[in-house]
Order: C-alpha cells, then sequence, then structure tokens
C-alpha cells in the first residue's frame, strides 16, 4: 500500500495591534483582562477586549479615535478611554488618536461711554467676587456682561444704548441687563430727569334755580382737546392745575338770569364770554363754581 501524508496548517488567532504616538500627547493601550501593556505590533488574542487612552499637552485638544479607519468616540470623555474588541474576522487592528491645537480664543474691547446722571456697571464672574469691566478692557468671546445702572437721584433710566441699539432694562425692580460679548462693544444708558408729580386740584361745579342747565368742559396742560366730566350734572373732578375749565349755561325758560359766583364770590360780567352765559377760567386751586 502507498504512503500517506497528513499535514496541518497553522495560523496564528487573534488581531495585531498597531498605532504610533500623537505629536502632542500619548496614546496608552492595554489589555483589559490580566491588565498589561500593548506596544505597537502585538498581537492581542481573539475577542479579547483592549483599553485605548490618550492624554493630551498643554495646549491642545482631543477630537476622537480612528479605529481602522473608522471614527470613535471614547466612552468616558474626561479621561479620554474607550473599550474595543475587534470583530472575529479582523486580523489586524490600528489606532490613531486626533489630537488638533485648540483655537486662540478671542477677546473683544469694551468700550463704556458713562451718561450723565448716574453710575453703570459692567462686570462678569461670579456675583461674590466678580471681574469688574473698565472702559477700553478687552473681555474674552463668550463672555456675559452683567450692566447695572444707578441713576442720581431726580433721574431715571429710559433705556440702555447696546452697540448704539436701544435697549429695555431686563428687571422692573433695578435697572440691569445682561449681554454677551460676540464682537467690540459700547454700552451706554440715555438717563432723563424725571418729570415731577402732578398736582391736582379739585373742581365742583353746582346748578342752582330753575330754568336751564350748565355744561362743564375742560382741557388739561398740553391737550388740544375740550373733555366732558362723566358726571353729566354737578361734577366734582380732580383736576392738574393748569387745566382751562369752561362752564356753558343754557337758559330753558324766556326771562330767566344767569349769574355765576367762584369760590362764593361773584364772577363780573366783564369775566363772561357769550352774552353772560360761558364763564372760562384756568384751575389754579381748588374751585367751586356755582351756576
Amino acid at each position: 500500500s502507498e504512503a500517506t501524508t497528513i499535514s496541518a496548517v497553522l495560523v496564528e488567532s487573534g488581531y495585531v495591534v498597531t498605532y504610533e504616538q500623537p505629536a502632542n500627547g500619548t496614546l496608552t493601550v492595554k489589555t483589559v483582562n490580566p491588565v498589561a501593556d500593548v506596544p505597537s505590533g502585538t498581537r492581542v488574542k481573539e475577542q479579547d477586549p483592549i483599553s485605548i487612552q490618550a492624554t493630551v499637552n498643554e495646549g491642545y485638544e482631543f477630537k476622537h479615535y480612528l479605529i481602522n479607519g473608522e471614527k470613535r468616540l471614547p466612552n468616558d470623555t474626561q479621561t479620554l478611554l474607550t473599550y474595543y474588541v475587534a470583530p472575529k474576522e479582523v486580523t489586524a487592528v490600528t489606532i490613531e488618536a486626533v489630537i488638533e491645537k485648540k483655537a486662540e480664543a478671542k477677546s473683544y474691547v469694551v468700550t463704556i461711554e458713562e451718561p450723565k446722571n448716574a453710575l453703570m456697571t459692567v462686570k462678569y464672574g461670579n456675583y461674590s467676587s466678580p471681574t469688574q469691566v473698565n472702559s477700553g478692557n478687552e473681555v474674552p468671546e463668550g463672555t456675559e456682561l452683567r450692566v447695572d445702572l444707578y441713576p442720581d437721584d431726580g433721574y431715571e433710566l429710559v433705556h440702555f444704548l447696546v452697540n448704539g441699539n436701544p435697549t429695555p432694562s431686563e428687571s422692573q425692580d433695578y435697572e440691569a441687563i445682561k449681554v454677551v460679548v460676540t464682537g467690540p462693544l459700547t454700552l451706554s444708558a440715555v438717563v432723563e430727569k424725571k418729570a415731577a408729580p402732578v398736582e391736582k386740584v379739585q373742581l365742583s361745579v353746582q346748578e342752582e334755580g330753575v330754568g336751564g342747565f350748565a355744561t362743564v368742559k375742560y382741557q388739561t396742560p398740553g391737550s388740544t382737546t375740550w373733555e366732558r366730566p362723566t358726571e353729566g350734572t354737578n361734577p366734582t373732578l380732580d383736576l392738574p392745575v393748569g387745566t382751562k375749565v369752561r362752564v356753558e349755561a343754557t337758559i330753558s325758560i324766556t326771562g330767566a338770569t344767569v349769574a355765576f359766583t367762584h369760590n362764593d364770590n361773584p364772577v363780573a360780567a366783564d369775566q363772561l364770554t357769550d352774552e353772560g352765559l360761558t364763564y372760562e377760567f384756568t384751575l389754579e386751586e381748588p374751585a367751586n363754581i356755582k351756576v
């Protein structure tokens, strides 16, 4: 009988791990169980997991891993650690850590145009120990500024100005806004003197007798419109000092006569118009008119 030859072809199992150290950081590869370093070119048992961890030099930032060209993000973004198990059919794994230089932070000049009759402060950071910003200072892009205004006595805020744009206060309790720095910034505010409180006095008009009726009209300071009181007869009104008042008498019985008194003093004929039927005056003090 003829001789039979039997041979066996042995193929290494597992996968070979290959990597290079990044220029601006370090790359560490280890087996998981047991924990052991995996130098580049080492063969790892089939289906055995490996841990991949990067550290980054100052001024640079980690972007992602490339594992056989495929983008992978860390399982733990704080330690830049990821775990990887090669598929059974994979025999080689190439690892790369993508690390890039950090973009330089931009800063912009903040110009503060102090309004008259008020103090304006610009700050950022925590409330307990904020950083004060003075006009001409450079502030990093993305910084949120707190702008507070403290008007002098007798003055009030109209609006803030952010790069010339009118901006209302964000609070009804105090004058303040928040502004995020996205470029050169100019801050100011428009402040004006508070309007003096309007002084009002009482006007009352009373009809007496029979044979007619009285009509009241008034024109408040700054207005060009004559208004009528809601009460049609014997009205009592609180009106601003300087209001023009017109009291018109209408006779409904032939032969009836009209007389006016102002705070119980007779109104002279030369103060009346419309043949003595209209009395017009400017309200300077409380007035009780009788017709």
